[in-house]
């Protein structure tokens, strides 16, 4: 009973982030339709275009990381407050479809495809991360292969995350990062020790979404 309710639950989530209404009402921007089994968004992105709105006015420059097909998180913000975006992608197919998107609302956002930070040399004032988390074993169960670069966090989920950190350490301007994940899938307590184990950030605020199993942690890089 409780394997069915769960099949029941995972379906209807899937509508809703496939849903250009609700993707529309949610974030104010205007979708293609979709391709295969690619979606607008998730719970994560909601919690984070929620907090990240508040880091931004018409001058911060923004790195939308992992911006999916849809650029969502980088037009909300875009749409809230005219920030320069940059939206960045390490696969090249789901870059394209952002790009599509992108131009589609008619946004000055410019895309770039990028390992990470390995292909973005410029200074930039905030970065937005809605990461790759699910942990293997659980993805290859339910979750699209060919897009696996979009949720595949590697044994315990947070692969990805602790690269990242990595990389935000070397960058070599001061700059302040919101990273969001489902804490269905990573554990609380393994990414503050690996936020407090890297001596060149200091976390500003971590915070539980009132309603949807998400957390977002705020750091800046001196």
């Amino acid at each position: 009973m409780a394997a069915k309710l769960g099949s029941v639950l995972w379906w209807g989530a899937q509508q809703l982030y496939r849903s250009r209404w609700c993707a529309h009402w949610l974030f104010g921007v205007d979708f293609l339709p979709l391709e295969g089994t690619d979606h607008h968004f998730d719970i994560t992105t909601i919690a984070l275009v929620r907090r990240a709105a508040r880091e931004v006015a018409p001058e911060t420059r923004v790195i939308d990381l992992g911006t999916g097909s849809r650029a969502v998180i980088g037009l909300a913000l875009w749409k809230r407050s005219g920030c320069r975006v940059t939206a960045v992608d390490v696969n090249s197919d789901v870059l394209a479809l952002a790009r599509a998107n992108i131009e589609h609302n008619r946004a000055p956002i410019r895309t770039v495809e990028s390992e990470l930070f390995e292909n973005v040399p410029e200074d930039f004032d905030l970065v937005v991360f809605n990461p790759p988390y699910v942990p293997t074993a659980q993805g290859l169960d339910r979750l699209s292969e060919a897009r696996r670069s979009q949720w595949d966090g590697g044994l315990d989920g947070l692969d990805v995350v602790r690269r990242f950190l990595d990389a935000l350490c070397t960058r070599t301007h001061p700059l302040r990062c919101c990273l969001g994940v489902n804490v269905l899938h990573v554990n609380h307590d393994a990414i503050l020790e690996a936020i407090g184990g890297r001596e060149a950030l200091a976390l500003v605020a971590s915070s539980r979404h009132p309603v949807l199993p998400v957390r977002i942690y705020v750091c800046d890089k001196a």
